[in-house]
């Protein structure tokens, strides 16, 4: 089962996200499609946010980014409007500002800058190139002449832009990637390098562990550098609830924070633990297994996201819906 390459980008983006501030298992509201608009359901599957948006984004902090004729606002979970739509992008939500394009004609301005609940654009002396994402622990991360830093809730710079590119901060450190080197390490919030930059790829610290990698093989480490997990993997994922995916030979698999194998490899492709639960690849097709390794629901879907507040995103074709932990349809997919 070929398909579009966009959600070859979607699961990739899936795969090696962390548990960052944008990934909520307190999730009350869902995005759906009814007749190409969108809108939101509650846990019962009852529409709660009628579908009239051309695009919605997800809630954070209680608010969601929608779009109208490629013109994006935001709502509040009744569906009212706090920012008028006006934007040609808003970024989630996050401790409070999100990171917003202006529009201009339709057409996308470079012009990038923070917002606040209201729209109001904030730190209005602040000049810079790109943000990719909004604040986690008091910092956002900012690209200046080209190269990246971190700003403070204020809007001052307070880790000189200096990398080529930065991650937000995770379990306390963020990811960085030295300009001239291109290897990877990790600073603190105060933008000390408390990890050498030494690794030709790593990715976010979670549960107290990142995986790096070695020498072509991927390990992990902890949180001062030090070898957890001998590099011997083609490809490692976060660890969630006590497990990490990890690639031998062509299938992934699982291990625990000792580095033992707990769900030998056997899977396409896999997505994080979530919620006991873990999406993964058989045959072309996605279903879920708990953290024995057994199936739970059986592989049956074009694609899927991890669990959420109870839920799971389905995609069948075209279509989406929403299933619970027991593999039945709180939404039955729509377009």
């Amino acid at each position: 089962m070929k398909t579009i390459s966009l959600w070859t980008i979607v699961i990739s983006f899936l795969m090696v996200i962390t548990a960052c501030s944008y990934f909520e298992t307190d999730k009350e509201l869902f995005s759906v499609r009814v007749d190409g608009k969108e809108g939101f359901i509650n846990k019962k599957g009852e529409i709660v946010i009628d579908p009239v948006f051309d695009r919605v984004g997800e809630f954070h902090d209680g608010l969601a980014t929608v779009s109208i004729r490629n013109v994006s606002g935001v709502i509040n979970e009744q569906g009212q409007f706090l920012v008028i739509p006006q934007y040609a992008y808003i970024s989630p939500f996050s401790e409070g500002y999100a990171v917003a394009v202006s529009h201009n004609d339709g057409q996308f301005s470079r012009e990038t800058f923070f917002i606040n609940h209201k729209g109001e654009r904030m730190f209005q002396d602040l000049d810079i190139e790109d943000a990719e994402s909004s604040f986690t622990n008091g910092l956002a991360p900012v690209r200046i002449d080209d190269l990246f830093g971190f700003i403070n809730r204020k809007g001052q710079v307070v880790i000189e832009p200096e990398y080529m590119y930065v991650r937000p901060f995770s379990d306390g450190l963020a990811l960085v990637r030295d300009a001239d080197t291109r290897q990877f390490g990790y600073i603190n919030a105060k933008g000390r390098e408390v990890i050498r930059v030494e690794y030709d790829d790593a990715n976010d610290f979670s549960e107290g562990l990142a995986p790096v990698r070695v020498d072509g093989d991927i390990g992990y480490i902890d949180k001062r550098g030090n070898i957890a997990i001998e590099p011997q993997f083609q490809e490692g994922q976060h660890f969630s609830e006590g497990l990490a995916a990890v690639m031998i030979g062509s299938q992934f698999g699982f291990v625990n924070q000792k580095g033992d194998i707990v769900i030998n490899p056997q899977f396409d492709m896999v997505l994080h633990f979530s919620e006991g639960k873990a999406a993964v690849r058989v045959d072309y097709e996605w279903g879920f297994m708990n953290q024995k390794g057994d199936l739970v629901i059986t592989p049956q879907f074009d694609h899927v996201e991890p669990f959420q507040g109870g839920l799971a995103k389905v995609y069948i074709g075209n279509k989406v819906g929403y299933i619970n932990h027991n593999g039945e349809y709180v939404w039955n997919p729509t377009e």
